[in-house]
């Protein structure tokens, strides 16, 4: 129901923030209990900074989880530096032809020797 009545700041505004802040009613329950209109009690919790805050858009489910582990290749890559080297044809060790599992083997004896732990995904990249 709308009161007949002006709003009064100095009356209404303290009552408005008590219920928003104090009691958080929603504009609706406000409105209902200052008897005043929904348009009323909504433009002055606007004018007061008392309107709720939009919530950004969060998706839907949460997002995948950050891989760990580190890329293999770039592992390699710095271990051996210039002696692997990637062209057209695929990758080449020592410029010989070279698998995945021929790099890792290469990448974690010269890790080892540094003193660093080897990159270990597969037991075929132990070194010999």
């Amino acid at each position: 129901m709308a009161r007949e009545i002006d709003w009064s700041p100095e009356l209404h505004d303290p009552v408005l923030i008590r219920l928003r802040k104090g009691r958080k009613l929603s504009i609706e329950a406000c409105a209902e209990e200052m008897r005043f209109s929904y348009s009323t009690i909504r433009r002055h919790a606007h004018r007061l900074g008392l309107m709720p805050t939009l919530k950004p858009n969060l998706p839907s489910e949460p997002p995948p989880p950050k891989n760990e582990k580190p890329n293999p290749m770039a592992v390699a890559q710095f271990w051996l530096g210039t002696r692997l080297e990637e062209r057209p044809a695929g990758y080449f060790l020592d410029r010989q032809p070279a698998g995945l599992d021929t790099i890792m083997r290469e990448a974690n004896r010269v890790a080892m020797a540094s003193g660093a732990e080897p990159l270990l995904y597969k037991d075929s990249w132990r070194p010999c």
